[in-house]
């Protein structure tokens, strides 16, 4: 993972301080904060309408094209991440607006982590941008922590093994493989492809913890797992015709 990384030139330095910012700091601070005054189905539906932003966003600044499968493959997208989440259910109207704004913040950081590092990661390396975005990250939100009143918490060796797991795979491993993709496919599509991620969380919870999926929920999963492989399919075609 380290090997060969290097300080990023100056050039690119004021880019790799706003990546680890947006991409971590942000991310975190506006999804963990959010979680405690929303539901946690409120808050995927809202963290989760990024790809609207980031489409936009790659049109803007990436040039890429928006077409009649991107809007549907939107549209099928939030659709289904807010039936799958049980969005449904909530009273959208009781929800306080601090809440909604640190889902948002988070949504707009997710955009920008995937419009910026499509940008970056054809100069850089995938795992070195990843790289400093932890290097930048990592001790602000810790000065954040402190400046919280927060420490080191007193967790059982366990606890800290599944800490770590969580390091390894939920940050490290997805956030890397997340741009790696950048390189072969547009912003906008990887965006879109990364929604299957509640879908698949619900479906584990189903398998491992005995929580039913609602038939609005399944239907939710079929849109959004179509989506995604409308996605990959449209890719896939592309690449072979370019062979």
């Amino acid at each position: 993972f380290t090997r060969g990384i290097k300080f990023p030139s100056i050039r690119l330095l004021p880019a790799a301080i706003s990546f680890g910012i947006f991409g971590v700091v942000l991310n975190y601070l506006g999804f963990y904060l959010s979680l405690r005054e929303l539901p946690v189905a409120a808050a995927i539906v809202i963290v989760y309408s990024h790809p609207v932003l980031v489409v936009i966003l790659a049109r803007i600044f990436l040039r890429e094209p928006i077409g009649g499968s991107e809007i549907l493959g939107l549209a099928a997208a939030l659709l289904g991440v807010f039936l799958v989440s049980g969005g449904y259910k909530l009273d959208w109207t009781s929800f306080p607006w601090r809440g909604v704004a640190l889902a948002l913040l988070t949504s707009v950081s997710l955009a920008v982590y995937s419009v910026l590092g499509k940008k970056l990661v054809v100069r850089v390396s995938p795992w070195e941008l990843l790289f400093w975005a932890l290097c930048v990250g990592t001790p602000v939100l810790h000065g954040v922590n402190l400046a919280a009143g927060g420490g080191i918490p007193a967790i059982p060796p366990l606890g800290w093994a599944l800490i770590i797991c969580l390091g390894l795979f939920s940050t490290l491993a997805s956030y890397g493989l997340f741009l790696v993709a950048l390189r072969y496919m547009r912003a906008g599509h990887a965006s879109l492809a990364a929604v299957a991620e509640p879908v698949l969380a619900a479906v584990w919870a189903a398998l491992f913890l005995g929580e039913g999926l609602e038939s609005p929920q399944i239907i939710g999963a079929v849109l959004v797992l179509g989506a995604s492989v409308m996605v990959l399919l449209r890719r896939l075609r592309h690449s072979i015709q370019g062979c």
